[in-house]
């Protein structure tokens, strides 16, 4: 034996086999034999690390599950379940829903003249009133006593009876060239008529509703700027306007709305009044460009996400703390997810017309995420994903790098790209193979097609009720869906 090197000792190995260690297999022994020869006590040690290494791993994936089932919980804009074909629940006869009211459906649109109110949960129907058969109609707050916003978004709300009257106008023309409108305010309950009124308007310009009331906004005879307003709940003009003689452009007369404030522009001068007071916002026939605000985005740390037109072009986001701070200004629009189940804060999501696809930004500075050549104005928040929808395909993208997860083809009907979820499937309305259209349901995570069934209507768009349940609306009629 040679020496050992410095701070080296020799040392004998001697194997020994305990209790606890499986002894070496001889040559040819059999397996069967082998197992036999394990100690009990090692088998008892082996069960129990499989049993708890089993029980880490399912209770981690419960306590996700749990998570994941509070988060969409407490996530708005949610349908029934979709992991099931959906069965028709009522049918009436138009195509479009203004809103739901207690337990009455107002509907509106389509081939059928007037406004329709049907009961929720059955379709039958509860009143029907010839307004808004040439104009259109909407429901409007009760009982505030200062300036704000009205009325509810697109998708139907949850409104109480007594919140909100239903207001239509119904255009008019005479022979003069002189327009206007006949309002006609409703009990959207009972549909009893609560009072009527005429408001005249101008020969060029439209009418929009506003605050508590409905406003017109164009030129006079003599090319002049004329506005007014009137109150819905008297049915009394509350201001009127005349303002400078304008020459009208190679574009005509242009006039635009956003509840807070109305703008006509021709040629190059334009004139913006707050629509509450009639009072002239900025400096009247005045060609610097107007900005009006199209959008207001509340964010979940409790800032804003203001999206504005400068002028007829430039889109601008400025994005402000709660008190009114600003963190940061950029060009684009704030995109609305329809549904955000919150699996990720602090993204805020953008897009433009002149800028191809979508952008994520840091909400808190502005600072860019991502950017992915997906287009689309209607995206869902869910799972950690950004599902965007456009004509032909659907894609969804993970909301933290913007990498493509999955996309499918899914070429939408010519009515509309509208998503509804219940947060684990998509349902949306796709072209069939046979020329019609389908309701198209696939899982949220890996786009994997779940069922697909004929749509009740042909050409028909997507809407949710305020109890989860789905609408398909079009070709003159509005069908209900329920598991």
């Amino acid at each position: 034996m040679r020496a050992p090197r410095q701070g080296q000792v020799d040392v004998e190995l001697v194997e020994t086999v305990g209790d606890d260690v499986v002894p070496a297999a001889e040559p040819g022994a059999d397996w069967r034999e082998l197992l036999r020869r394990v100690p009990a006590r090692a088998w008892a040690v082996t069960a129990v690390v499989v049993a708890l290494s089993v029980g880490t791993v399912g209770a981690v994936e419960w306590r996700a599950d749990r998570a994941q089932a509070a988060r969409l919980a407490e996530t708005e804009g949610l349908t029934v379940s979709l992991a099931e074909p959906l069965a028709e629940v009522w049918r009436a006869p138009r195509e479009g829903v203004v809103g739901v009211v207690g337990d009455v459906a107002v509907l509106h649109g389509g081939t059928s003249e007037g406004v329709l109110g049907v009961g929720v949960r059955g379709g039958e129907t509860r009143w029907e009133q010839p307004a808004g058969g040439s104009g259109w109609c909407w429901l409007e707050r009760v009982g505030r006593d200062e300036r704000g916003t009205g009325r509810w978004g697109a998708a139907p709300a949850r409104i109480e009876p007594g919140e909100a009257v239903l207001a239509c106008a119904d255009s008019r023309y005479s022979g003069s060239g002189e327009q206007g409108s006949d309002v006609t305010v409703v009990d959207p309950v009972t549909g009893s008529v609560l009072r009527e009124f005429a408001m005249s308007g101008p020969g060029t310009g439209s009418t929009s509703e506003v605050d508590d009331g409905v406003a017109s906004l164009g030129l006079d005879e003599e090319g002049r700027v004329v506005g007014s307003r009137w109150d819905l709940f008297t049915g009394e003009r509350t201001w009127e306007y005349v303002g400078p003689r304008v020459e009208q452009g190679s574009q005509g007369v242009r006039t635009s709305s956003d509840g807070d404030t109305m703008t006509l522009a021709s040629g190059q001068v334009s004139v913006t009044l707050d629509a509450w007071t009639g009072e002239v916002v900025g400096t009247e026939g005045s060609t610097r460009p107007v900005v009006q605000e199209l959008d207001r985005l509340q964010l979940a740390d409790g800032g804003v996400a203001v999206s504005s037109v400068i002028g007829e072009e430039r889109l601008e986001l400025v994005v402000q703390d709660e008190d009114g701070q600003q963190r940061f200004l950029t060009g684009g629009y704030a995109l609305r997810p329809l549904v955000d189940d919150g699996s990720a804060p602090q993204t805020l999501l953008l897009s433009s017309p002149k800028r191809p696809g979508i952008m994520a930004v840091d909400a808190r500075t502005g600072d860019e995420l991502w950017r992915s050549r997906v287009s689309s104005w209607q995206v869902a928040v869910l799972a950690g994903l950004v599902v965007a929808r456009d004509e032909q395909r659907i894609t969804a993208l993970d909301a933290r790098t913007g990498v493509t997860v999955w996309t499918r083809e899914d070429p939408a009907p010519a009515t509309g790209t509208r998503v509804l979820t219940d947060g684990r499937v998509l349902l949306t309305l796709v072209r069939g193979s046979d020329g019609g259209t389908d309701l198209l349901a696939r899982v949220a995570e890996t786009g994997k097609e779940l069922w697909r069934a004929p749509a009740p209507v042909a050409e028909g768009y997507l809407e949710v009720l305020p109890d989860g349940r789905v609408l398909v609306l079009g070709a003159g009629e509005t069908v209900a869906l329920a598991p």
